[in-house]
């Protein structure tokens, strides 16, 4: 059922690719005719590429909300909206200091931000294009074996497990210590970033891990999504603070939606 649902959400993501490209070449032609103050062009493009967006999302009105998760573009959509789109959106809308601030550390000008606008855009949908042809249904059987497998595992009993947590821990620690200076990088940075952010997948046991040490496990994952929104906050990080909002939210759908 939700495989044919997919499918028929195709014709609607292509559409969606093809607003973006013809978007990305109005951009360039905007990029050669905009003048020094004619920022109004960014704001079109905000105003514009916000209604297509939200007008996708508004589907999730009749389709099932576990989509959410199995179909990989709305997450990709989503956070092109937020980085590309909401984050640029304040070289206009920010504050006077914010706008001041930007443009002297990041040397722009109305022409080139059209341009890398219109890059974005016709980058968007390429992605969206290229995987609209592809079968994107795989998710749905990694996602049944992995409900499975956490609604009745033995916490105590898997080390490894136990073993990820605290590299998870080690690595957000890591790389806090770093960011405020406190210890010098070392070449296998990369590695505890990935692992920093790898964490908040352990938000999966709030939802559907019913078995031993229930309170105990959650109280660990809890901290660990306090600790790092909270580092967000304080590093001003964008990342940080949308990542655990957009993956408990998504599971939180995918479990009042019943999927399996």
């Amino acid at each position: 059922m939700i495989e044919v649902g997919l499918k028929n959400l195709n014709n609607s993501w292509k559409i969606l690719g093809l607003n973006f490209f013809i978007l990305g070449l109005i951009l360039i032609i905007f990029s050669h005719i905009a003048d020094t103050d004619d920022w109004y062009f960014h704001t079109i493009f905000i105003v514009l590429s916000s209604f297509i967006i939200f007008k996708q999302f508004m589907k999730f009105t009749y389709i099932p909300k576990e989509t959410l998760f199995i179909d990989l573009r709305w997450i990709f959509l989503f956070s092109f909206w937020f980085y590309f789109i909401f984050g640029s959106s304040l070289l206009v809308f920010g504050s006077d200091e914010l706008i001041s601030n930007t443009k002297n550390i990041y040397s722009v000008d109305i022409k080139t931000v059209l341009r890398i606008n219109s890059i974005n855009s016709i980058g968007l949908s390429i992605v969206l294009l290229t995987i609209s042809f592809i079968n994107i249904s795989w998710p749905i059987n990694i996602m049944g074996r992995l409900k499975k497998e956490i609604k009745y595992f033995d916490p105590m009993g898997h080390r490894s497990l136990i073993v990820a947590i605290l590299f998870c821990f080690t690595s957000f620690v890591y790389t806090f210590l770093i960011s405020i200076a406190y210890v010098e990088k070392i070449f296998l940075f990369g590695i505890f970033q990935i692992f920093q952010h790898a964490g908040i997948g352990f938000g999966l046991v709030f939802f559907y891990y019913k078995g031993r040490y229930r309170i105990l496990i959650c109280f660990i994952v809890a901290v660990y999504f306090f600790l790092y929104t909270i580092s967000g906050i304080y590093f001003s990080n964008k990342s940080l603070l949308a990542a655990p909002i957009v993956f408990l939210t998504t599971i939180f759908f995918i479990k009042t939606q019943n999927i399996y």
